[in-house]
């Protein structure tokens, strides 16, 4: 039975159909793996400015605990003790805006608090701030928290004497801080640096008297403040620390090359709220790209949000790639189009030639097989006739003999 012409072309359709999936499927896979890689790289990217920032925020509370560590283990700082303690730490961090003592002092002792500060300092007094926004001698109270020392001293000596009780909030803060027994920081605080407002925080660590008593020490002095009332007795004030957020970012990312990625920073402490704290704009962006968040935004492709602690407060840190970097490469994928589809049709042509040229062969074939058969009937047919001639000849030859 004859096979439809047509029929042989059911192999190169098939063969066209699979290079043209093969190659969508190839086309596909490099795309993708494409968009996987920007991903990686973009979230390692982040990942470590994540980690670098919170990497100068720990070393920057350092400092804090460090100044706590050294009031603890001294009787008595004096105020040049203190300078020269906290200098290196001046030096190396440009994130602190100040380092502050903050003693405990009751109603009974501010008397001859004053009057031994002093000594190293005439005209200290213990201070607040009246209505009319005066620096005027504080009020009478049972419990005063006044600024003893503060570095650097220049940008922050209308601090020195400033009562923090008399703010309500402050020393509610103080009190919990206290009462925690750990490092705690506050909400934002508006910083003024360079004409401009940015935002910093501070970190307050308390710091007890020694046990007294063998037996205490021996038991270990977290177990001496078990009690509130021993941590109310026994409380000696606060190593302070105020930091600017932008510098503690930006000195954390400076060593690191630019890469395209902003950074928003925000305090999520509160439930349902969230506070701006910092806006690090790339290093791609011109000079004029510092602006406010959520402007000029259009176009971002890639987005991370991480949080970090900072003590008792948690901050939001969004990373974000700006316009135009972290974008898989395009060619890639038409690139593999561009190779497999050229291949496929080549591959159809190449076949459909072959398969031209096979059924032109089967075709010529099947004409002299015809043709063969038609030149063999004829002989069969030419040597009937001579074998039908032969007998009459033997016929006629008989008769005559």
């Amino acid at each position: 039975r004859s096979i439809h012409p047509w029929m042989a072309y059911v192999p190169l359709a098939l063969v066209a159909l699979i290079g043209v999936l093969l190659t969508w499927f190839a086309f596909n896979v490099v795309t993708g793996g494409e968009r996987q890689r920007v991903e990686q790289a973009f979230r390692a990217a982040a990942l470590d400015r994540v980690l670098m920032v919170q990497r100068e925020i720990i070393q920057s509370l350092g400092v804090v605990q460090d100044i706590g560590s050294f009031f603890d283990a001294s009787e008595w700082v004096g105020r040049r003790d203190f300078r020269e303690f906290v200098g290196p730490a001046l030096k190396r961090y440009t994130s602190i805006a100040a380092l502050q003592w903050i003693p405990r002092v009751t109603a009974t002792e501010r008397s001859s608090f004053e009057e031994n500060a002093r000594r190293s300092f005439p005209k200290f007094r213990i201070n607040e701030i009246n209505q009319a926004g005066d620096l005027v001698a504080a009020q009478h109270r049972p419990l005063y928290f006044p600024v003893l020392y503060v570095q650097p001293y220049q940008s922050n000596k209308e601090t020195l004497g400033l009562d923090l009780a008399a703010d309500p909030a402050i020393l509610d803060a103080l009190l919990q801080t206290r009462d925690a027994v750990q490092m705690r920081a506050t909400p934002r605080v508006p910083l003024e640096q360079e004409g401009r407002i940015e935002y910093g925080f501070a970190v307050r660590l308390p710091v007890f008297d020694k046990a007294d008593s063998d037996e205490a020490e021996a038991e270990g002095e977290e177990e001496s403040l078990d009690t509130l009332e021993n941590r109310q007795l026994k409380l000696r004030g606060f190593a302070a620390g105020v930091f600017r957020i932008g510098e503690i970012v930006e000195s954390a990312l400076q060593n690191l090359s630019p890469s395209g990625i902003d950074m928003d920073i925000y305090d999520v402490t509160d439930e349902n709220e969230r506070h701006f704290l910092y806006r690090h704009s790339s290093r791609y962006h011109p000079a004029d790209s510092q602006r406010n968040p959520g402007i000029g935004k259009s176009g971002v492709n890639k987005e991370l949000t991480q949080t970090i602690r900072v003590t008792d407060r948690q901050w939001e840190v969004v990373c974000t790639s700006i316009p135009g970097r972290f974008q898989p490469d395009p060619w890639s994928g038409w690139a593999t189009l561009a190779a497999g589809l050229p291949f496929t049709t080549l591959l159809t042509i190449y076949l459909s030639t072959l398969i031209g040229h096979t059924a032109k062969v089967e075709r010529l074939v099947a004409k002299r097989t015809t043709q063969l058969v038609e030149v063999n009937a004829e002989l069969n047919s030419e040597i009937k006739e001579r074998l039908h001639a032969e007998k009459e000849l033997q016929k006629l030859n008989e008769t005559l003999e």
